[in-house]
């Protein structure tokens, strides 16, 4: 009796590669329309925070800002998380952060 084989689909390098480039073109679809991130936060959580580190900072106003309290914020949040893979949500976080801050100083209620 003989051994029947089936022949093994072959898939060249070319196949592979389209495949490929369209799941990251369906990805990135999908990426440029999707808001959503990691991260829920209390907005008078930020505004307590960022009094009291300007407190602390009041007899050195250069070494502190409003961007650099957002970094610093965002960062401290992802860390405390287990979050620090997702990068681009901790600068979105540092955007909305900033932006609240910055209205809030606006508006003279900081």
């Amino acid at each position: 009796m003989k051994d029947s084989k089936k022949p093994k689909a072959k898939f060249s390098n070319n196949r592979i590669k389209f495949i490929k480039k369209i799941g990251d073109g369906i990805y990135n679809f999908i990426d440029n329309y999707n808001n959503d991130t990691l991260y829920l936060f209390d907005y008078e959580d930020v505004k307590k925070q960022y009094l009291a580190v300007m407190e602390q900072y009041k007899n050195y106003p250069g070494l502190m800002d409003i961007e650099d309290f957002s970094k610093n914020y965002s960062f401290a949040y992802y860390q405390k998380q287990g979050l620090l893979d997702y990068q681009e949500d901790a600068e979105k976080m540092t955007i909305d952060v900033l932006s609240y801050l910055c209205n809030l100083k606006k508006s003279g209620n900081i």
